[in-house]
């Protein structure tokens, strides 16, 4: 993969790229560069990544340098491939990928105004890119998602188009695994490692059940507008049995339903036909826990 070589003074020299308030990011800075191609000006997202373990920037960068090599020929053209390694005075620090526009997926669940229709709308476009990278990467590279979460998402809403980003929390089947937002804060996921596997130091490897596992979650989490995990496996299932009492079907139930048991888990998307969508505002955490009370 082509590194780009920046000097200390050139980089200071580039203009920082804002992040939103409501999109948490602890690991790096961004900046915006600008390059000249075919006679056009098009605009990159320079990525530097402050991590202080070596470890683990090393693994990032050995993830970023393998999708930029070859993460074209898994044709899936919503994931935001790097284009360049970064180096700033000969150290390499982070990476370059092309600045892609559009509103963050995390924000937009988050958002009242928006209807349910158009976020799962959008969670469905999720839930098919997790699918033709499960397809398409057996025949690659071994890559998993690893840290899936809402704000790892881009949305033009004017277009519908998706946009994948931040992918050097990817993971390779090979090295340390990223943290993932929705394995770590899970504390049940360690009574089922048969089906969630764990490396030497306890950290579970990303693979096809656990990207299944985030995104069925994501899912989940924007029908109950509430953390999952902070409820127990028992008010857990009763809350999926209160689901079905609304209507849902018996396929996305058990698509959240699997992700405790034994079982490969299964793709919620391609049941979300069974949501009724006049039934999200009773089907809230809060709801459920109110009617309980009475």
């Amino acid at each position: 993969m082509r590194v780009l070589s920046l000097t200390r003074r050139q980089f200071e020299k580039l203009e920082n790229y804002p992040i939103k308030n409501g999109i948490w990011n602890t690991e790096a800075s961004f900046y915006l560069l600008k390059q000249k191609e075919d006679w056009s000006e098009v605009n990159y997202l320079l990525k530097y990544l402050y991590i202080q373990d070596k470890e683990t920037l090393a693994n990032k960068l050995f993830t970023v340098s393998m999708l930029g090599d070859r993460g074209d020929e898994l044709d899936i053209e919503e994931l935001v491939i790097p284009k360049y390694l970064t180096a700033i005075d000969d150290k390499v620090c982070g990476f370059v990928s092309k600045l892609e526009r559009g509103e963050n997926l995390g924000l937009i669940l988050q958002n009242p105004k928006i209807s349910n229709e158009e976020k799962f709308s959008y969670l469905s476009k999720v839930g098919k890119v997790v699918k033709k990278v499960q397809e398409n990467a057996k025949y690659v590279m071994p890559l998993h998602f690893g840290d899936l979460h809402p704000y790892n998402f881009l949305i033009e809403r004017d277009t519908g188009k998706l946009h994948v980003v931040d992918l050097d929390s990817a993971y390779l089947e090979t090295g340390y695994p990223s943290p993932s937002y929705y394995l770590c804060r899970n504390r049940y996921l360690g009574t089922l490692s048969e089906k969630y596997h764990t490396n030497s130091s306890g950290v579970i490897n990303p693979d096809n059940n656990t990207d299944l596992f985030c995104y069925n979650t994501m899912v989940l989490e924007t029908i109950a507008r509430e953390n999952i995990s902070r409820i127990g496996i028992e008010t857990y299932f009763d809350y999926l049995n209160y689901l079905k009492d609304l209507g849902f079907g018996e396929n996305i139930i058990n698509s959240f339903e699997r992700l405790y048991w034994a079982n490969d888990n299964i793709n919620s998307c391609e049941y979300f036909d069974e949501i009724p969508m006049d039934k999200i505002g009773q089907a809230g955490m809060k709801v459920y826990k109110m009617i309980k009370k009475m």
